[in-house]
């Protein structure tokens, strides 16, 4: 049921189950960019694709596995991040995400969501329309 003068909205989803004896991380993603799987060879974007859950009853959502090695982490991120936009209406971008992530490969968990909440300085402290959200799974098994 929509009602009268509210736009449908749909949220997006990412849904991972996570082995920390194996190290195994499995993930499926249902309209957000990501995440990063940020290790010792770099960063790099998981490039899961899927529509937002609900907009069609039938769609099927693929997952993949990732192992993860000792110190590495997984920045999971709303698409506020990339979809965040300075005072010229450009977009901060994925690529710019992910560069700034690949900088920050040797720091904490901690240091790292301190600095992907930098992009803010690039939105002008302008209102955005969406929140902006991080986690990270640093994994260090023993």
């Amino acid at each position: 049921m929509i009602l009268r003068g509210v736009s449908p909205r749909y949220a997006a989803v990412q849904y991972a189950g996570f082995d920390p004896r194996t190290g195994i991380l499995r993930i499926a993603n249902a309209g957000m960019e990501g995440p990063l799987i940020l290790s010792a060879r770099g960063c790099r974007e998981l490039e899961l694709r899927g529509i937002p859950p609900g907009m069609f009853p039938e769609t099927t959502y693929e997952g993949e596995t990732v192992q993860l090695e000792r110190g590495d982490s997984v920045i999971f991120l709303s698409d506020r991040f990339s979809g965040s936009q300075n005072c010229a209406g450009e977009f901060f971008g994925m690529e710019r995400v992910q560069e700034t992530c690949e900088s920050l490969r040797e720091e904490t968990p901690e240091e790292i969501l301190r600095r992907i909440k930098e992009v803010e300085g690039y939105c002008c402290r302008r209102p955005q329309q969406d929140d902006r959200t991080a986690a990270i799974l640093r994994y260090m098994p023993n």
